[in-house]
C-alpha cells in the first residue's frame, strides 16, 4: 500500500512539474511531516536553501496545521530527481515553491531563473545549518538574497519606495524594511541611511549582487521598476551615444581552453566587422563580469560547472579603418551563426555556448563597462573617439 501511495504521489508531482515547465514557472510541493522531510533532504545530500522566513517554518505537525504561507526554498537542479522522490514520501498540506538554481523550466520564476545562477550558487555554497534541521543562507547571503528579492520580486509591495518613501504602504504583514536593517547588522553589512529601490540596487551592485543589466531589461516581473533602474544605471555608460556602433562579445573558457575553437570564432568575428580588438581577462576582471553580465548564465545547466568569460571581443558595425567591413548584421544573430558553425565544425555532446554578446548599443556598452572596469571604460572610449580599432 505505501508503494501504491509513493507512486499516486510521484505522478501527481511530475504532472505538476510539467504544467509548471510549459509556464515556465516554479516546482510547488505540497509536504507533510517537514521535520522528517528536511531530514531525508539533508542525509540524502541534496544541495538546498531554505530562503528566508526560518523562523516560521513548521517543524512540528501542529505547526503544520496552522501554516499559511510558502517555503521558498532554491536547490541544485542536478538534484530535482531527489527532491521529487523525497517529497512523494512525504505528502501533506505546507506549500513549498521550489526553484533551481540554474532556473530549469519546470522551477523557474516566469521562464528565468529566480535568483541569476552565478548568485544563486553563492548562496548554496554558504548555505548552513539552522536549528540542526534545515539548511539557510549564511549571514551575508541572506541580507543580499533578501534585499534582491524585495527590489525584483516585490518591489513596491514591500513597503519600499522606488527612490522615496511611499504616502501609502500596501497592506503587507511584513516590516522589510526593519527586516533588511536587522539581516544587515548580524552580518556587518552597512546598509543605505535611506531605504528605497534605487538605493537598494546600488548597495547591491557594490556587492556585486545585483541583477545583471542585460537582464533587468527582459526582467517579467515588476516590470516598471526594472525598466526604470535599467535606464538609471545605463546612465553610467557615458559614451553609448558617441559610440552607438560598437559591439562586444565575452569568449567562453569552452571556446578559449582550444585552441582551434577560439581561431575559428576570432576568424568568423573578423569576417564579420573587420579590426577587432582582443582583450585577455584576468581574475579580477572576471569577479567584477561574472555576477554583473548573464553571459548564458555561465553555469552550464545539470553540471554545476563554471565556464567563465576568458577574452572580451570589441567591435564596430560600421569599423572607420575599413567602410567594406561594415556588418549589417544584428549581433544576436552573428552570436548564433558563431555558435552554429562552432558546433558544425566541432561536434561535441554538450554544445559548447563558446561565446556571449550584446544585443543592443546599451548593452555593448554594458560589457564594456565591466569587461574593463569605469576608469578603463571611460579612457578605452575616449581613445576610440580619437581613433579607430587597430588590428592586434
Amino acid at each position: 500500500m505505501k508503494a501504491l501511495l509513493y507512486w499516486l504521489n510521484y505522478l501527481r508531482i511530475e504532472l505538476r512539474r510539467k504544467r509548471a515547465k510549459k509556464k515556465g514557472r516554479k516546482l510547488r510541493l505540497k509536504i507533510g511531516n517537514v521535520n522528517s522531510f528536511f531530514r531525508t533532504l539533508n542525509n540524502e545530500g541534496v544541495n538546498y536553501a531554505v530562503l528566508r522566513w526560518f523562523e516560521e517554518v513548521p517543524l512540528t505537525l501542529k505547526l503544520e496545521k496552522e501554516f499559511s504561507n510558502d517555503v521558498d526554498i532554491l536547490f541544485a537542479v542536478a538534484d530535482l530527481k531527489k527532491l521529487v522522490q523525497i517529497a512523494s514520501k512525504h505528502p501533506g498540506y505546507v506549500s513549498f515553491d521550489c526553484y533551481s538554481a540554474e532556473g530549469k523550466k519546470g522551477s523557474a520564476a516566469h521562464g528565468y531563473p529566480y535568483y541569476p545562477p552565478i548568485l544563486a550558487y553563492q548562496i548554496l555554497n554558504s548555505s548552513e545549518l539552522y536549528k540542526n534541521t534545515f539548511y539557510r543562507p549564511s549571514a551575508q547571503a541572506y541580507c543580499l538574497s533578501l534585499i534582491y528579492h524585495v527590489i525584483y520580486h516585490k518591489g513596491e509591495s514591500s513597503g519600499i519606495g522606488f527612490n522615496q518613501p511611499l504616502t501609502n504602504l500596501p497592506n503587507t504583514h511584513r516590516n522589510y524594511s526593519e527586516t533588511l536593517i536587522a539581516a544587515a547588522s548580524k552580518c556587518g553589512l552597512k546598509l543605505p541611511n535611506q531605504l528605497s529601490l534605487v538605493s537598494l540596487s546600488e548597495f547591491l551592485r557594490t556587492q556585486n549582487f545585483d541583477m545583471a543589466f542585460d537582464l533587468k531589461t527582459r526582467w517579467p516581473l515588476q516590470k516598471e521598476i526594472t525598466r526604470k533602474l535599467a535606464r538609471i544605471e545605463s546612465k553610467t555608460f557615458t559614451h553609448q551615444k558617441q559610440l552607438s556602433d560598437l559591439v562586444c562579445f565575452y569568449i567562453r573558457q569552452d571556446a578559449s581552453q582550444n585552441e582551434a575553437i577560439m581561431k575559428t570564432t576570432l576568424e568568423s568575428l573578423k569576417q564579420c566587422y573587420g579590426p577587432i580588438d582582443v582583450i585577455e581577462l584576468n581574475d579580477i576582471d572576471r569577479e567584477r563580469i561574472l555576477p554583473s553580465v548573464r553571459g548564458g548564465n555561465w553555469i552550464e545547466h545539470e553540471k554545476n560547472q563554471l565556464i567563465p568569460p576568458t577574452h572580451l571581443v570589441i567591435a564596430r558595425t560600421r569599423n572607420h579603418s575599413d567602410e567594406k567591413c561594415s556588418s549589417p548584421i544584428p549581433p544576436i544573430e552573428i552570436k548564433r551563426n558563431v555558435r552554429q558553425s562552432i558546433i558544425a565544425a566541432f561536434p561535441h555532446p554538450q554544445r559548447p555556448r563558446v561565446i556571449h554578446g550584446s544585443d543592443t548599443p546599451e548593452e555593448s556598452h554594458h560589457h564594456l563597462f565591466y569587461g574593463l572596469g569605469p576608469n578603463k571604460y571611460h579612457s578605452y572610449c575616449e581613445e576610440l573617439l580619437k581613433c579607430s580599432i587597430q588590428r592586434r
